[in-house]
């Protein structure tokens, strides 16, 4: 059963109709450059509304260590998905679940992938100088057979017209959905968010 993560939350509200529309991971970014950076006092008020069961990520490009290690001590925030290179060693020695994420845009981009140690990976769509949200979806077909596996976060480009064919014929373990369910950048808009994660639980009751 593919689950959902909803990225770039920039809002509380945003976080608590995620969680109760049946999202199970929710992410933020911490990247100054992104059009929905999240401050560390609004992390933690997200971080600290949120049940146990839905997993609050904090979304990283290229950071040090001790970025990461300050967000993760003044917001809470329970798992770190990284954009960019880093050493997958240095980051296990904070002890949070990891998602290493890869931008796609031909097949020469899997080959650093099978060697991936992270908890997750995450597949998103390449475009030069852009982190995530870009809300364009790469060639799912070019996904390697044997990397369709429980580890494997799509995103890209993912909205309620192509959730079902994304599950029928990848059936990731999560989808990472973040501008299909906004009204503009880092603001969520409650009828898609709904119309979207239904989609997703008729998806699933299908394939």
């Amino acid at each position: 059963m593919t689950k959902i993560k909803i990225c770039g939350i920039t809002r509380p509200y945003d976080a608590q109709l995620a969680g109760e529309y049946g999202a199970k991971m929710i992410g933020m970014i911490f990247y100054d450059k992104s059009p929905r950076f999240i401050s560390n006092s609004v992390a933690e008020k997200i971080v600290r509304i949120l049940p146990d069961e839905i997993l609050p990520v904090g979304v990283f490009v290229n950071p040090t260590l001790e970025e990461i290690s300050s967000i993760i001590n003044a917001t809470g925030i329970k798992a770190l998905q990284i954009h960019g290179k880093y050493a997958i060693e240095e980051l296990g020695k904070l002890n949070l679940p990891i998602i290493q994420a890869y931008s796609i845009g031909n097949k020469s981009d899997f080959s650093s992938l099978r060697g991936n140690g992270s908890d997750y990976f995450l597949l998103d769509n390449k475009e030069l100088n852009t982190y995530g949200g870009t809300g364009k979806a790469f060639d799912w077909k070019l996904i390697p057979s044997d990397l369709r596996t429980d580890r494997m976060i799509l995103a890209g480009g993912i909205n309620i017209e192509n959730v079902a064919k994304a599950i029928s014929i990848i059936n990731p373990a999560f989808l990472d959905i973040s501008s299909g369910v906004e009204s503009s950048p880092g603001i969520k808009d409650k009828m898609k968010l709904k119309q979207l994660l239904n989609a997703v639980d008729r998806a699933n009751d299908r394939f």
